[in-house]
């Protein structure tokens, strides 16, 4: 009876052991996997990647680099009679009631320390807007210009029309251009969607108005009230934007970035303080795409404030990577080889103990890659020369673990000999890890990024052995 007993304890021990292994290689996987291939999830129509991106050093990656200067343009101002300024004389109208005057569009009251800080604020927060993740943004206090990196793709020019904009957004009268909303007024504004009666995904912008707008909204709305015509009985809670307009309907111009988007009037009172304005309808993924982008164009103009300077391009130069896509397969063959020869080694050395060692240094290189892409490590040469380091290094405290554990297998020996073999060569460790430190705080971007990857390489290590490595002999041994 008590050896059907113990026999059975034993049966339920080793299962558990046999889960715990589990357990560790499918976390394991799934850490790779999140490491090499990312997250996505669906964005209502599109899927988004949610993890930054890998940064690649100038080396590996085409850059465009972008001066921006203040433009010293003039802009011609019109003003009536009474000293209004007006966006030009009325058709008919006497000229000579009007007075024309050219003045800097920066002026010399606007030109200084404070508007430089807040104009090179605007252009990161357009380009985080924009999606642009591997981005440099830098600043010359004496005079104003900005610099701006960023990688050559197809969308770097529509970026660089980005950061020119002023960025201004109105709701005026059509007839007299009062202004009936403005900016201030507006608390977001953000890109939706949703399908429509013919299978097709509609998409929009939705304002949504602060306190102060919301009221101003709903006072506009009641104004500007569409006046029916007897063929049309229909009403929206969307702007309407109608060519066949009774001629005593009062309608209003909404205008993003100096140009018109919509004359229109409203179908009914706007008191919830949002306005939907329609982009288009999308039938196919490369219309819904551009739908999109032209959304979340308008969206950053409005959630941003506006540029207090006007800017142009000074220089637009295009660095070519001497390495490229063909050195950045180097990279990984070379790293790549050189892990799996030492893994062959080892396994062949330690049979089931040399898998457990292997999986052990996977995981800690996949800890390494996601503390690269949420830190903006660059990934470059020397960082792959830190890697290799780094495999090696682990490579050899293992063989000397595994090889005491081979002579002295017992559970307290495991257990004692996964912390002992780091104290024992703590001197290697503490070495690497201060030339990874000084490395670091270099100058120069080269050695910053072997000192990062090689800092937060000891790290993972470290992690991936206390946490995996350490738990799945533990479990091997414990009989």
């Amino acid at each position: 009876m008590i050896q059907s007993y113990c026999k059975k304890e034993r049966n339920v021990n080793k299962v558990e052991r046999k889960l715990k292994i589990v357990l560790c290689v499918l976390l394991i996987v799934l850490i790779t996997l999140i490491a090499f291939a990312g997250v996505y999830s669906k964005d209502t129509v599109i899927f988004k990647e949610r993890l930054p991106k890998y940064a690649l050093a100038s080396e590996f990656e085409e850059k465009r680099i972008v001066s921006f200067k203040l433009s010293e343009e003039e802009r011609e101002i019109i003003y009536d009679k009474d000293g209004k300024e007006v966006d030009s004389i009325p058709e008919g109208a006497n000229e000579e009631e009007y007075t024309k005057k050219k003045e800097k569009v920066n002026l010399e009251e606007a030109i200084n320390a404070e508007n430089f800080k807040k104009a090179k604020e605007i252009f990161t927060a357009r380009l985080e807007a924009a999606g642009v993740e591997d981005y440099k943004v830098r600043l010359d206090e004496t005079n104003g210009n900005i610099t701006v990196e960023f990688p050559n793709e197809l969308k770097t020019d529509t970026w660089i029309q980005y950061l020119q904009c002023k960025g201004d957004f109105s709701i005026t009268d059509s007839k007299d251009g009062t202004v009936l909303i403005d900016k201030s007024d507006v608390k977001e504004s953000k890109v939706l969607y949703r399908n429509d009666e013919t299978g097709g995904i509609m998409v929009y912008f939705d304002i949504v108005f602060n306190k102060e707008g919301k009221q101003k909204l709903l006072e506009t709305s009641k104004v500007y009230m569409k006046v029916e015509n007897e063929s049309d009985k229909n009403q929206t809670n969307e702007v309407q934007d109608n060519n066949t307009v009774n001629e005593n309907q009062k309608q209003v111009v909404l205008t993003i970035e100096g140009t018109p988007m919509l004359t229109t009037y409203f179908g009914e009172e706007m008191p919830n303080g949002e306005l939907p304005i329609s982009i288009g309808t999308a039938s196919d993924a490369e219309s819904l795409q551009s739908y999109v982008e032209q959304g979340n164009f308008y969206a950053m103009l409005i959630n941003n404030p506006d540029m207090p300077l006007t800017y142009t391009v000074s220089t637009n130069e295009t660095v070519i990577g001497n390495l490229e896509e063909t050195g950045i397969f180097i990279a990984i063959v070379i790293v790549a080889a050189i892990f799996i020869i030492l893994s062959i080694y080892m396994i062949i050395r330690f049979k089931l103990d040399g898998i457990i060692s292997v999986l052990s240094n996977i995981s800690w290189i996949a800890i390494l890659l996601l503390a690269v892409r949420y830190t903006g490590t660059e990934i470059s040469l020397n960082s792959a020369t830190a890697m290799i380091i780094l495999i090696i290094l682990n490579t050899y405290l293992l063989n000397k673990m595994l090889k005491n554990i081979k002579q002295d297998n017992s559970y307290e020996n495991v257990a004692k000999e996964t912390i002992r073999t780091y104290l024992k060569n703590a001197d290697v460790i503490v070495i690497t890890l201060v030339i990874s430190i000084v490395f670091t705080f270099m100058n120069k971007a080269v050695a910053f990024s072997f000192g990062m990857t090689l800092f937060y390489g000891i790290i993972s290590v470290g992690i991936s052995n206390l946490v995996f490595l350490r738990s799945m002999l533990l479990a091997k041994y414990n009989k």
